[in-house]
């Protein structure tokens, strides 16, 4: 939170800031957002962030022995939503998942 915190307050001095996501699992095809239930302070300040003018981008990236290969640029979902389902099923895998 805090570099987004950073990268907001040069937003307002007029600088442009993008923050880049890079997600390295073939099943990202909808897109990826940040994680209210894991991270709720992240979550919030991705949003204020993006409200105040800093870009939001992510790509799916495919790593190797010889590095990275991006495959798509995908959505970053920044709308609140709830996690309601989320703790449901955490709960019901808490014993095998460490959450």
């Amino acid at each position: 939170s805090r570099h987004l915190r950073e990268l907001t307050a040069r937003v307002a001095l007029g600088d442009a800031a993008t923050v880049l996501f890079v997600v390295q699992r073939p099943d990202a095809v909808r897109g990826v957002r940040p994680s209210d239930w894991h991270d709720p302070e992240f979550a919030r300040t991705c949003r204020s962030a993006a409200t105040a003018g800093v870009s939001f981008r992510a790509v799916r990236v495919a790593p190797g022995l010889d590095g990275s290969t991006v495959e798509a640029e995908i959505p970053v979902d920044l709308v609140p939503y709830s996690t309601a389902a989320i703790a449901v099923q955490c709960e019901q895998n808490a014993e095998f998942t460490g959450w």
